[in-house]
């Protein structure tokens, strides 16, 4: 069962949170502080979502995402955009399942008319693939040295 981490509760997971997000999102050393810093204020105000999975005994996280309901800048749509995906064991295809469909609900209840997220990982693509999802685009990135 996927639960929303309410804000007091941020601060008690920070670390697991912030390993997480890290392990996800190829943040370089020296911005990392600020997206972190942007990342607590957001979950703290809740203007970003911390959704957690226990194990069975509801003792351990053992996957954890983040959400923003957004804006999309194309069609002027609400999204519910997943900034972090993160699983500490592999989710047999079933509990993948019942996820997307609660997290689907959360999004129709927001009014938002898509789910969307980035990855590099191809596991996430194929689960991704198999509820339904649809590759969109890629993204590449050139640093210019500044």
């Amino acid at each position: 069962m996927v639960i929303k981490l309410p804000a007091m509760q941020i601060t008690e997971h920070w670390d697991t949170i912030k390993f997480c997000v890290l392990e996800v999102n190829p943040i370089e050393p020296e911005d990392q502080k600020r997206y972190l810093n942007e990342l607590l204020q957001a979950l703290l105000g809740s203007t970003a979502q911390c959704w957690v999975r226990l194990d069975e005994k509801q003792e351990r996280i053992v996957s954890l995402g983040i959400t923003r309901i957004e804006m999309d800048k194309q069609t002027g749509r609400k999204i519910l955009f997943f900034q972090c995906l993160y699983s500490f064991e592999k989710i047999p295809f079933e509990v993948w399942e019942s996820d997307w469909s609660f997290m689907g609900d959360f999004a129709t209840k927001n009014r938002c008319s898509k789910v969307v997220f980035d990855s590099d990982n191809p596991r996430i693509y194929e689960l991704a693939e198999a509820v339904g999802f649809k590759e969109k685009s890629r993204r590449f990135e050139l640093k210019t040295g500044v």
